[in-house]
């Protein structure tokens, strides 16, 4: 997990050099920044997901169907409709470039959101 916003020099750039000495190695941006300028640049560089620091919606999301949770039962406890539910999950991974449930698992650890 790379910030675009280092105190001493440019995510794009970290993200960049882990991609030429690391191929294998994933990266996953997160930033404040929500604009092309930012997205692009990074995505370009070698990163494979990028997530909004301030989307807590979404992490509590990934947290639930990282943990098996139906669609249904996510939007109940997060008091939205189903729809709107389905939607944070196409984003989520979208963002991820992910396609599973088991991914998620495995992001979501990543992230630190599985205890």
């Amino acid at each position: 997990m790379i910030d675009l916003g280092l105190p001493d020099g440019s995510g794009v750039a970290v993200v960049r050099a882990l991609r030429q000495k690391r191929p294998e190695s994933s990266s996953i941006v997160v930033t404040i920044f929500d604009d092309n300028e930012h997205l692009f640049p990074a995505l370009k560089a070698g990163a494979q997901g990028y997530l909004m620091k301030d989307q807590t919606r979404e992490q509590e999301v990934l947290l639930l169907i990282s943990k098996g949770l139906t669609l249904p039962r996510v939007a109940t406890l997060l008091e939205s409709s189903r729809n709107t539910t389905a939607g944070y999950v196409k984003t989520i991974y979208r963002k991820l470039n992910i396609s599973s449930r088991a991914e998620a698992v495995i992001e979501a650890g990543c992230y630190g959101l599985l205890g």
